[in-house]
């Protein structure tokens, strides 16, 4: 049996090829429809991408609306945290990554919870205490993307201190399940299609696929509750699912102990250009 992790989501720059102010605007619209969402469907979940700097900018501008938001987010429906911006690891140093912890932490404990995830979804390459830092914050997990050279989707990620993180790699990255299509049988095409993509670059030891229905600045896919039930109803050994990060990575330890998985461990940084290129700031 396959099993779809879907995660609804947005990746948000804060500033790139518009203006703070112009990608702001966006961001209001972005976080207005969601808890209208919300709202509307109890079943619905939505991640803000790992960062608690989106909530301080849209308050600014509707403020009338923070309670909602406090809502969702202790109801673990709207998932924020724990950093307080996405950081490039390698053009800051340790000090400012424990530092966007603990203030990413502190915004989201204020508004009732914290994704206990260590998400870096588009980081140009990842450093090698980055488990170390994850786990002064009771963090003992991490999701990242660029920079890998694995062979598999999961496996243990070690610091030099030997302290270790459960490692989720994207080989497909952060928006591999952009706009499922409505039409039943051809949402799972598209699913069987981003699953076979994975598994062309890396193995999967617990027959959990995590799909990402988001990319860079988009809205949530309103009709994703009805399009997953309706493929539930479809023939076939597959099972999908509107998840969070933190419900899949439950599932994946879960998986683990039942079938005695014994996993990798990886002790470096990342900074492979074999899938996708990364920055660094060697020379």
């Amino acid at each position: 049996m396959d099993y779809f992790h879907i995660i609804s989501h947005t990746h948000w720059d804060r500033e790139w090829y518009l203006t703070y102010q112009q990608f702001r605007m966006k961001l209001v619209h972005l976080i207005d429809y969601t808890l209208d969402i919300l709202k509307n469907n109890p079943d619905f979940k939505f991640m803000l991408d790992g960062q608690t700097v989106v909530l301080e900018d849209y308050l600014e501008v509707n403020p009338q609306r923070e309670s909602e938001l406090k809502n969702y987010i202790k109801e673990g429906r709207l998932l924020v945290g724990p950093w307080y911006v996405l950081s490039d690891e390698f053009l800051s140093d340790g000090e400012s990554l424990i530092r966007n912890l603990l203030i990413g932490h502190k915004i989201a404990q204020r508004f009732g919870r914290v994704m206990k995830v260590g998400y870096l979804p588009d980081i140009f390459g990842h450093i090698s205490i980055m488990p170390q830092i994850l786990r002064g914050f009771d963090i003992d997990n991490a999701v990242i993307w660029r920079g890998v050279d694995a062979r598999e989707t999961e496996f243990f990620w070690q610091s030099p201190d030997r302290t270790k993180v459960l490692c989720i790699w994207m080989p497909t990255g952060y928006a591999n399940l952009i706009s499922l299509p409505a039409e039943p049988s051809k949402a799972l095409d598209k699913l069987i299609k981003s699953k076979e993509d994975i598994l062309a670059r890396a193995k999967n030891n617990t027959c959990n696929f995590l799909m990402m229905n988001g990319g860079d600045h988009l809205v949530p896919q309103i009709n994703l509750p009805h399009i997953i039930a309706e493929v539930n109803k479809l023939p076939g050994r597959h099972k999908v699912l509107l998840s969070t990060l933190p419900e899949y990575i439950s599932q994946i330890k879960r998986k683990i102990k039942e079938k005695n998985i014994i996993l990798k461990t990886k002790k470096k940084e990342f900074i492979s250009t074999k899938h996708y290129f990364v920055h660094t700031s060697g020379v």
